[in-house]
């Protein structure tokens, strides 16, 4: 049986089993309502079948944007984006396919069979004829604006809150598409196997669209909380914020969506947490953090989460590495604090990749917290300072010769992707090298 974990982890394979799943239906279809042996009839059935591949994953896509909370019972929200990014992209290559179906089956199908000739087409009456010359033009403008705003997911010079306001047309793309796909499909195709699929999947999709549209997305998962302390240095932003204990359990190395009156939400890693408490660390740095420095003391604010599984385990027994990058240091602190009355029997190697550490507060906070811990002796701890050049491959290399038993990792995704491919290179298992998803775009 496949876990749905491990699909999250190979988003290519997904996809590929979710399409060969679909093929397989269609098939059954074709046994159950078989269609005449023609060029025509079968370019229809390639076009049906490229139909459903698109729209499968522009429905997965919709649902997943709302972040409905039973995504996280399969596995964390921010591996599952990484397969809705994916999975993005994968239908705007598969629409290409499908607005150009028509032409490929004219090409390829009567080179590879012979068929029968074709009886004369029989012109429709009723709704559908009439809504079919919408159905067809407007399909294909709503496709060009949806695969500009894929490809603007590309561009990141785009800010990510005009990003965000321009995904909100998705939506209402959709809904325009379902018409396409009500009036376009044929009677015989409803009652296969794949049609009763794709008619369920559009259903539940509307829904998640108009939950959209209405303002809804992530409200199940959002609590109440109060701003209790707020710290601003040259380069971080601390806040803390309070809730009730009945509030869902937040852990450090979650994350959490602040939802700010009259901003779009924004996600951010909890650097520490208890049962009544949350703080986060941010870069003092861009639009998000200049409007979160506006809140005041006592400020009500609601919370969206906790999402994510990027938890820092300490290494009982073998030797582990944590690297911190910029604020993802910020990850180990709550870590590193479980180990204040604890033993540890293997090592730990602590990398900190900063800008300017001696003047780095965050830097000096989590010196004097090791130097709290019980297990200083067998904590190493490295500071890299970008002031003198970034780390380069050969320091990755030297360092992952090491042969940790495990790799934490959080910051950049570029780094993070120097640092496993090395790990991996010196005889790391691909699994036991940990890091968040933080790539939102």
């Amino acid at each position: 049986m496949i876990k749905l974990k491990t699909l999250y982890a190979h988003p290519l394979q997904a996809i590929g089993f979710l399409l060969l799943a679909l093929t397989f239906l269609h098939f059954i279809g074709l046994k159950i309502e078989p269609v005449s042996f023609t060029a025509r009839a079968y370019i229809g059935e390639f076009e049906f079948l490229t139909g459903v591949w698109c729209w499968t994953l522009a429905s997965l896509l919709i649902i997943s944007a709302t972040r409905p909370s039973f995504i996280e019972k399969f596995g964390s929200l921010d591996q599952y984006y990484r397969l809705h990014k994916i999975t993005g992209y994968c239908c705007a290559a598969l629409t290409f396919i499908h607005i150009f179906s028509k032409e490929i089956g004219i090409a390829v199908l009567p080179a590879l069979l012979s068929f029968e000739p074709a009886q004369p087409k029989i012109k429709g009456t009723g709704i559908t004829s009439l809504l079919r010359p919408f159905a067809i033009d407007s399909s294909l403008i709503v496709a060009v604006i949806a695969l500009i705003l894929i490809a603007a997911t590309l561009c990141l010079f785009i800010r990510y809150r005009f990003w965000l306001k321009m995904h909100r047309l998705f939506p209402l793309c959709y809904i325009i598409l379902a018409v396409h796909v009500f009036v376009l499909m044929k009677a015989n195709q409803w009652v296969t196997p794949l049609g009763i699929f794709t008619a369920l999947l559009t259903i539940i999709s509307i829904f998640y669209c108009f939950k959209s549209l209405l303002g809804f997305t992530g409200k199940s998962h959002c609590f109440n909380s109060c701003l209790t302390e707020k710290s601003l240095s040259d380069k971080y932003l601390k806040l803390t914020f309070t809730k009730s204990p009945s509030a869902p359990k937040v852990t450090a190395g979650n994350f959490i969506f602040i939802r700010k009156q009259g901003e779009n939400p924004h996600p951010y890693t909890v650097a520490v947490a208890d049962d009544t408490t949350i703080t986060v660390i941010i870069r003092n740095k861009g639009y998000f953090a200049e409007q979160l420095k506006k809140l005041n003391i006592k400020d009500k604010v609601l919370l969206e989460g906790p999402y994510g599984s990027f938890f820092l385990e300490p290494p009982w027994h073998q030797s582990s590495l944590w690297i911190g990058q910029g604020v993802g240091m910020t990850a180990l602190f709550s870590a590193v604090s479980k180990l204040v009355n604890s033993k540890i029997g293997g090592s730990l190697h602590i990398l900190i990749l900063t800008r300017d550490a001696d003047h780095d507060n965050l830097v000096a906070e989590l010196k004097q917290n090791i130097d709290k811990t019980a297990a200083k002796s067998k904590i190493t701890l490295k500071i890299h300072d970008s002031l003198n050049g970034r780390i380069s491959q050969q320091e990755i290399d030297s360092l992952m010769r090491q042969r940790y038993s495990s790799v934490y990792f959080c910051g950049d995704a570029k780094v993070r992707d120097l640092f496993f491919k090395s790990y991996v290179r010196q005889g790391g298992i691909k699994q036991n090298f940990y890091s968040e998803h933080c790539l939102w775009r």
